[in-house]
C-alpha cells in the first residue's frame, strides 16, 4: 500500500497561485509539493522512494514535510498493519486546509464549457441568493463567489457592481476564471483570519479597493516568479550547450 496518497486533479486547483505565493511556505516546501504532483501514478509513493529522489536526506524531507502538515497541505494518520505494526498514511492536497474549508460549498465552474454556460450559472447563483427576486440584475460568478466567501455581503449591490466591473476587466486582459477562483481563495482567507484588518493591523474600509490592490499585486508576483524562473531555466540550458 502507498504511504502517500494524492489528491487527483478536480479541474479547479491551480498550483502556481495557491502554492508559489503561499508566504509561509519555504522554498523547499514548495518544491516537494511540486515533486509531488509531478510524478507519475506508477510511481512508488513512499517516504524512502521520495528520500531516493531528493539530495537533502531523510532528516530535511522529514521536516518538509511537517512544515506541510502544519500549513494543511498534508494530513498524516496512523493505522496498524497485519502484523500490528504502526504504520503512516500521508494524504497531500491541492489546497491547504482552511480553503479546502471555506471552498466546501463553493461553486466549481467547468471551465471547458463556453460563455452562455458561464452566464447560465450565473443565473442559477444570483437566484438562489436573491431570496426576494425583486432585481433584474445578474452579477458575475466571481463576485458571487465573494459573497460565498464572506467579503462581500448579499445586499452591497453597489459594492458588487464594481467587482463585476473588476473581473470584467480582468478576464479581458487574459486571465482565466480559474486563475481568478484561485486569486480569490487565496486573498480572502487571509482577510477573514485578521478579522478585516490589513497587513498594518488597520480596518479595512474600502473592501473593493484592498481587494483590487491586492489582485493586482498577486499577479504580479506570479507574473515575476515565472519570469524569474524561466530565466533559470535559460541559464542552466545555456551553461549546458557551453559544455
Amino acid at each position: 500500500m502507498k504511504e502517500f496518497e494524492i489528491e487527483k486533479e478536480d479541474g479547479f486547483f491551480i498550483g502556481p497561485s495557491i502554492i508559489g505565493r503561499n508566504k509561509n511556505l519555504s522554498l523547499t516546501a514548495k518544491g516537494l509539493m511540486y515533486v509531488f504532483f509531478t510524478l507519475p501514478p506508477e510511481w512508488d509513493y513512499s517516504f524512502n522512494g521520495l528520500v531516493s529522489i531528493c539530495k537533502e536526506g531523510k532528516h530535511l524531507v522529514r521536516r518538509t514535510i511537517n512544515e506541510l502538515k502544519e500549513a494543511g497541505f498534508i494530513e498524516i494518520s496512523q493505522y496498524r498493519d497485519d502484523k500490528g505494526h504502526y504504520q503512516y498514511k500521508y494524504m497531500v492536497f491541492r489546497k491547504p486546509r482552511l480553503e479546502r474549508h471555506l471552498c466546501e460549498n463553493s461553486p466549481r465552474p467547468d471551465l471547458r464549457t463556453s460563455v452562455n454556460q458561464h452566464q447560465l450559472n450565473n443565473k442559477k447563483l444570483k437566484d438562489k441568493i436573491d431570496k426576494t427576486k425583486n432585481t433584474v440584475f445578474e452579477h458575475n460568478i466571481l463576485s458571487i463567489e465573494l459573497i460565498k466567501t464572506g467579503y462581500v455581503d448579499e445586499k452591497e449591490d453597489n459594492l458588487l457592481f464594481l467587482f463585476d466591473e473588476l473581473f470584467k476587466k480582468e478576464l479581458d486582459k487574459g486571465h482565466s476564471y480559474k486563475e481568478l477562483f484561485g486569486a480569490i481563495h487565496y486573498i480572502v482567507p487571509k482577510v477573514i483570519l485578521r478579522n478585516f484588518l490589513d497587513e498594518d493591523g488597520n480596518e479595512i474600509e474600502n473592501k473593493y479597493g484592498y481587494f483590487k490592490t491586492s489582485l493586482n499585486d498577486n499577479f504580479k508576483k506570479f507574473e515575476a516568479t515565472i519570469g524569474e524562473l524561466w530565466e533559470d531555466e535559460k541559464n542552466i540550458g545555456d551553461e549546458r550547450s557551453e559544455r
